[in-house]
């Protein structure tokens, strides 16, 4: 009883501590991703790292469409763990697990099949380097249910150390390969490797829920809530990732190179407030579940959230052009034009993702249509403005504009009926 007691006092209290923690490590993460395209930029040329960032971006979108079952199972933890029900929580990690294993052994198969067809799309003139990045799609979906329990169960420490040791372990192996001489194979690879090494180290954190008796439920709830909220982490990974993938078709490899800078060091504008996000989905869950008011916790997070892209956009306002002659020297001459828009453009789909997972906490799932909406209308407008790199930013200002619009018009439409536990829809 005492689990469920704590479980069920104010949410807002920890939000800022738990929150610090994810930011801290999404900001280690971060750091660390970027130290790893930093080197690769420098290693590979820029046509090579045009080909690589083009390939990160795809597989970024398959990344982050498995966020859909790292957010069911943080759901159902949660309220489980509310509910006092462990058995059902390691029914739930047993379950999802090996349907997770099946689904990205099935992607693999089907995506190395068509890796000469994806190939051509990108002007990519090996094809082999497809299949050799595709083969992570079988941890790369397994993995999110041990992050997902981590955080349904609300152990922060241990959720946002594993995401910093994926990324540790990618960039260590990465480099290594890279610099034994593996080229663009030896990047791809480093992507499977630290896969593997996390999945075994997430296994060994939740050891403890063998312990306990597994209960059976109907599965059924499971599958009507991850319905709709695979399509709204499928379009908002489209919405975030795809402009990479257009502009590696459409335009030249030098600029799809620099348009990989943009993009890397703008969407660090959506990555630092990311842990805010992840903290606060679980004591939504449990407020809800526990018929408590959920309005502040979203004020709250919306101006944590805030506060962190605010902070990130004013940094590349000031200093955008003394930061790329940093990094990059003049390699890159069209990036700090375009990277202030383009942050803007991440910070406005931060407050996007904010209120999808706020929503979809309190079982509102028809919010994937919002997000539906502005993948469709995101893509038709880069792929009839891409003349240029600044085109394709104001594209995706413009979709991340429309996109928050419409988030916000169906919160409007359902914010009466949110304190109530009604049925997923």
């Amino acid at each position: 009883m005492l689990t469920r007691i704590l479980s069920l006092r104010d949410k807002t209290d920890d939000l800022l501590k738990h929150g610090s923690i994810m930011v801290a490590a999404g900001l280690s993460v971060g750091l660390i991703n970027y130290v790893f395209q930093l080197i690769m930029g420098i290693l590979l040329s820029p046509a090579q790292y045009g080909t690589f960032i083009s390939l990160s971006s795809l597989y970024n979108i398959v990344k982050f469409f498995t966020r859909t079952f790292q957010l069911s199972v943080a759901k159902f933890a949660s309220t489980f763990r509310t509910e006092d029900r462990w058995g059902r929580i390691h029914y739930l990690w047993i379950y999802s697990l090996k349907r997770t294993f099946l689904i990205g052994l099935a992607l693999f198969i089907i995506s190395a099949s068509l890796s000469p067809v994806i190939s051509k799309f990108l002007n990519i003139d090996n094809v082999w380097f497809l299949p050799v990045l595709f083969c992570s799609f079988v941890f790369t979906f397994a993995l999110p249910v041990n992050l997902g329990m981590l955080q349904g169960l609300q152990k922060f420490v241990s959720l946002g150390l594993s995401n910093c040791l994926q990324a540790l372990t990618r960039l260590a192996i990465g480099v290594l390969l890279v610099f034994l001489g593996f080229g663009l194979y030896g990047a791809l690879s480093a992507y499977f490797c630290s896969y593997v090494i996390l999945f075994i180290i997430t296994i060994i954190m939740l050891r403890y829920i063998r312990k306990t008796k597994s209960e059976e439920f109907k599965t059924s709830i499971l599958t009507s809530y991850a319905g709709l909220t695979i399509i709204a982490i499928f379009s908002f990974a489209v919405l975030t990732n795809v402009d990479v993938i257009i502009v590696k078709h459409f335009l030249s490899k030098v600029e799809a190179g620099n348009f990989g800078v943009v993009a890397i060091l703008g969407k660090i504008a959506f990555f630092t407030s990311n842990g805010i996000i992840v903290a606060m989905f679980p004591k939504m869950s449990d407020l809800f579940e526990a018929g408590k008011k959920t309005y502040p916790l979203l004020i709250k997070t919306l101006i944590y959230v805030g506060v962190v892209v605010g902070g990130v956009v004013l940094v590349y306002w000031l200093f955008s052009e003394p930061i790329i002659n940093l990094l990059y020297g003049d390699k890159y001459p069209l990036v700090a034009p375009n990277l202030v828009r383009y942050a803007l453009a991440m910070a406005l789909f931060s407050f996007s993702f904010t209120m999808m997972n706020y929503l979809l906490s309190l079982n509102r799932t028809r919010v994937a249509f919002c997000f539906l909406a502005g993948m469709f209308l995101e893509i038709g407008l880069i792929s009839a403005f891409h003349s240029s790199i600044s085109q394709v930013v104001d594209m995706m200002l413009i979709s991340s504009a429309s996109c928050l619009f419409l988030v916000i018009l169906y919160y409007m439409v359902v914010r009466h009926s949110l304190i109530k536990k009604q049925p997923v829809n």
